[in-house]
């Protein structure tokens, strides 16, 4: 199962937007323009949405917040260091 959540860190709200089992890609479920029609007028204030790199995330779902003056920022990618399976614990 897959949740997607918005975190308004400013007044510590947690908005869900829904449970999906499959995804293919978050712009086929309307989460985000949801978001901001519930919202309304707050949504302006919403300066920044953090996301990883995910595929899931597609460019329609970044243009939604970015056409409300949102900007998107995704996260680093950062390599997974490989662990020792020979190191003895």
């Amino acid at each position: 199962m897959y949740v997607l959540f918005v975190m308004e860190f400013q007044i510590r709200a947690v908005h869900i937007l829904g449970v999906i089992a499959h995804p293919t890609g978050f712009v086929d479920y309307p989460a985000g323009p949801n978001l901001l029609m519930d919202l309304g007028e707050r949504a302006r204030r919403f300066r920044f949405l953090i996301r990883d790199r995910d595929s899931k995330f597609t460019t329609a779902f970044d243009e939604v917040f970015a056409g409300s003056g949102t900007r998107v920022i995704k996260t680093p990618v950062r390599p997974v260091p490989l662990q020792n399976s020979s190191r003895a614990v």
